[in-house]
């Protein structure tokens, strides 16, 4: 996962965030049901600043990104804190 400063509102052809400040971190991943949770974590040296979108990529470089999307409120990491983001993607039945 990666999350970035951009302002630009991702597209299906995005491949790339429209600005990333961050490097990407590993993903913990688990399943309850038809509901997976992702979660990435920076430490309190890592992306700085304001916050407003992020992505999940195949790999922690290069790679393809699988996700996208904007936060509902960009909000500023300062260096005393770390930063844990959270998504939750619910599958339907067929």
């Amino acid at each position: 996962m990666q999350v970035g400063t951009g302002t630009t509102a991702p597209t299906v052809a995005s491949t790339a965030l429209s600005s990333a400040s961050s490097p990407r971190v590993p993903l913990t991943a688990t399943v309850s049901g038809q509901v997976l949770t992702l979660e990435g974590f920076w430490t309190t040296a890592q992306v700085n600043g304001d916050i407003t979108e992020w992505g999940i990529f195949s790999a922690l470089t290069g790679g393809t990104m699988l996700a996208t999307g904007e936060f509902t409120a960009a909000f500023t990491k300062s260096s005393i804190e770390t930063l844990l983001v959270t998504i939750t993607i619910t599958f339907a039945s067929a």
